[in-house]
């Protein structure tokens, strides 16, 4: 269990500082570790025998930086709206962890059960950056002992429901209710920011709701996003 544990007593002040200082972490880390790479095969680019790798490389690491830049600039402004396609966002998240999940030993694998061009109004840049963190949930709660996680669709006339699924640990009970408090973590290391991240853009952003909706020890757990759908054009 990591020392930072905001007491159940946070004023909103002290809520909005931890989500704020936690938000410039995650995006100095996300532009950071690209910008390391970009500098690493610029040194080693006089020397390849391989230009043509190293010029994707480059282009990857540049992608990267382009992302952050993007979501530090959305985050921080009004929300753009635009049709996101749920469906699309939801398999760019896939092939964003495919080369990242434990490819050895209890394996962890990612379904996408999600109806095609189910549409709500919004930002693609961060309900995708909402739905990585989601999924970043899971695959933690399944290092361990691998598994699976599933990403389904279900719907009403006027709204689209996202459950993300787990058969991992699961949440204990005495922590339920402070999983989305900005800075609070159980994990080793962590930053404490990606589910209080998740439901500010969810709730804040795009006035839908971030549910815990239910998690069992041995068993998983399950997050439910509710988000209305785009008007008929």
């Amino acid at each position: 269990m990591t020392q930072k544990q905001p007491s159940g007593r946070q004023s909103k002040w002290e809520r909005e500082r931890l989500l704020w200082e936690g938000i410039a972490r995650e995006l100095a880390h996300q532009m950071g570790t690209p910008l390391s790479a970009f500098m690493g095969w610029l040194e080693f680019l006089p020397q390849t025998q391989d230009p043509a790798r190293i010029a994707n490389e480059l282009n990857q690491s540049l992608a990267r930086l382009i992302q952050a830049s993007e979501r530090l600039h959305q985050i921080a402004t009004p929300l753009r709206i635009e049709d996101v396609i749920l469906d699309k966002i939801c398999l760019e998240v896939v092939s964003y962890f495919a080369p990242r999940l434990p490819s050895s030993g209890q394996g962890i694998k990612i379904h996408v059960d999600v109806s095609e061009n189910l549409t709500v109004g919004g930002s693609p840049v961060l309900l995708t950056w909402a739905l990585e963190h989601l999924v970043k949930n899971s695959v933690d709660a399944l290092q361990k002992r691998g598994g699976n996680i599933t990403i389904k669709s279900s719907e009403t006339r006027t709204t689209v429901t996202l459950d993300v699924m787990d058969d991992g640990e699961g949440i204990p009970a005495r922590y339920q209710k402070r999983i989305f408090a900005p800075g609070f973590s159980t994990g080793i290391g962590g930053r404490g920011i990606g589910l209080a991240l998740t439901r500010y853009i969810i709730e804040n952003l795009h006035r839908g709701e971030l549910h815990l909706l239910e998690s069992r020890l041995d068993h998983g757990s399950t997050f439910r996003i509710i988000l209305e759908k785009s008007p008929p054009r």
